[in-house]
Formats: C-alpha cells, sequence, structure tokens
C-alpha cells in the first residue's frame, strides 16, 4: 500500500476509515519497501490503494519510473479520468499488467448521488484512452443503490455492452450495492429500511452475492446478474487451457447466452456458486479442526 483515502465515493469505505485524511508515502519510502520485496524474491505484486497514489500524476510518473527499473509486474485500482495516452504507455512499459477501475454507472444522475467525483464525459474519454492500450483492465459497475431505479439498471446493463463494444476483452463486472457503515450512503440505506446486524459476525454474510437490500424488488435477479457477469465478463480468462475449457466452456458459453438475452430463468449457476462457497467454507472448517486438535 503506497496511500490511504482518497477520492469520497459514498459507496466506499475509506473517508469514515481513514477519517477523511489522505497520505502518499514518499517515493523514497516507496523504493526501499521495493528492495525488501525484490529481497524476498517478490516480482509481482498488487498495489492495495484505494487510488492508486492517490491519483497523483507526478508521483505515479516517479513510481512507474522505479517499478520499471526494479522490474516488477503490478496491478492497481486507478481513476478513470486520470489518464492520458502518455500515461497509459508509461504503466505498461513500468510492467504493469492489469487495471481495476470503479465506473459504477453511466448515469449522471447516479454519478452525483453516489459522490463519485467524476460523469459520464469524463468515463467516455478515460475508456476512449484506455482502450486503445494493451493492459488487461476491469471496469466495475454497480447495480442495486437505494434511489436505484428499473430504468436505471437496465442502462447500467447496456453500458456493460457498449464497454465490451469499446473495449474488447476488457472485464465488466456488475455488483449489487453493499452498505456499509460510515459510508456516505449508509444513512441513505437505513432510511430506506436497510437492517443492519446486531452483531459483528452477522456481516460476514453481507456480500455483493447475497444482496439483502429491502428496497430491491427481486434479489435474485441481482444475485444472478452479478454471477453471469463475472461468468461471462472476467473469468473467461481462465478458459485458456484445454481441460478448463473443456469443464467451465459449456458454463462460459451459457452465461453469454443469458447475457445476450437477458434470460435468467432456471438460473442453476447460482446454486452451483453457492455449493462452491459453502464446500469452501466446509475446508476452511475442517483446516481450523484439525489445526486445533
Amino acid at each position: 500500500m503506497t496511500a490511504r483515502a482518497g477520492k469520497s465515493c459514498g459507496c466506499c469505505y475509506n473517508v469514515y476509515f481513514h477519517k477523511n485524511v489522505c497520505r502518499v508515502k514518499s517515493v523514497e519510502k516507496i523504493r526501499a519497501d521495493l528492495l525488501k520485496l525484490k529481497e524476498l524474491g517478490v516480482h509481482k505484486m498488487t498495489f492495495y490503494d484505494d487510488t492508486f497514489m492517490a491519483g497523483r500524476k507526478e508521483v505515479m510518473n516517479n513510481i512507474c519510473d522505479l517499478l520499471r527499473e526494479l522490474d516488477f509486474k503490478w496491478i492497481a485500482n486507478v481513476r478513470i479520468n486520470t489518464f492520458s495516452p502518455e500515461l497509459l504507455q508509461k504503466f505498461a512499459d513500468s510492467g504493469c499488467v492489469y487495471l481495476f477501475f470503479g465506473v459504477e454507472s453511466p448515469d449522471d444522475e447516479v454519478l452525483k448521488y453516489i459522490r463519485k467525483g467524476q460523469n459520464r464525459r469524463m468515463i467516455d474519454e478515460g475508456i476512449k484512452v484506455v482502450s486503445q492500450g494493451t493492459i488487461k483492465t476491469l471496469y466495475s459497475l454497480i447495480i442495486g443503490l437505494p434511489n436505484g431505479t428499473e430504468e436505471q439498471l437496465q442502462r447500467t446493463l447496456d453500458f456493460a455492452d457498449e464497454i465490451r463494444r469499446r473495449h474488447p476483452g476488457a472485464e465488466v463486472p456488475i455488483q449489487p450495492y453493499v452498505p456499509l457503515p460510515g459510508t456516505l450512503l449508509y444513512e441513505e440505506a437505513l432510511k430506506a429500511g436497510f437492517k443492519p446486524p446486531t452483531h459483528l459476525e452477522g456481516w460476514k454474510n453481507f456480500t455483493n452475492d447475497e444482496v439483502r437490500n429491502p428496497w430491491v424488488k427481486n434479489p435474485r435477479l441481482l444475485n444472478a446478474i452479478y454471477i453471469n457477469s463475472f461468468l461471462a465478463f472476467r473469468y473467461d480468462r481462465f478458459l485458456k487451457s484445454f481441460w478448463s475449457n473443456l469443464v467451465f466452456g459449456p458454463l462460459h458459453k451459457l452465461s453469454l447466452w443469458r447475457w445476450k438475452h437477458r434470460n435468467y430463468n432456471f438460473f442453476i449457476e447460482l446454486y452451483l456458486y453457492l455449493t462452491y462457497k459453502r464446500l469452501g467454507r466446509f475446508f476452511i472448517f475442517l483446516e481450523k479442526t484439525f489445526k486445533n486438535k
């Protein structure tokens, strides 16, 4: 991590968690950290900044020079309106292999509501620049907000198609909104009927794939869209080997068909996914049990 906090998006935890303070490490401190990682044999890493270098272009340029010098492969979360063609090329030359953008919505009304600090024009300009590069890219969208409408939902789904047309191969996960305490939208969620857990453990099930927002009329639909977008537009990169394509290729093709026709009837993928999660929890339980003996 090179920076804490960033922009004040109403869905994100960082404003409350970091008490509205933004801190960026010095280039010298980052160099020292990277040299330690190099000594440990690390060659690839993810910068877990809320926004890479807090969006400061001068610092990003300096860090790119450093990463290129040390020959790292790296991943970062960046704001879509950050890039010029020159900066994008510098990212690629310095070893960046994956970029994550939280674009959230195509609607200026929604972007203003969640206090994203960007508008549709900025998003369109950013996609135009980034799509010309070679770095693998993810554009994240959000649905199920407290004031969301059916029309906004459909525009978001259509925008995912538009992104894929403009940037072929881009990953476009669509994630249901999760109310997080301390975020700017949390009070809106409470007013809309959200009932938070009464104890800490109760929060463990509040994830994107388990929609519990009372204003959502059809939570299963949002669950289906979430899982479908991942199967169709994100995990296709894992289908390059013969065996993975043999096993999961039909599921990927089904997900593409569902997306094209917006057909989520008999959505068996949800049950497969939930089974996968339960098995994962079961194996974790077994591991803890045997470790304690």
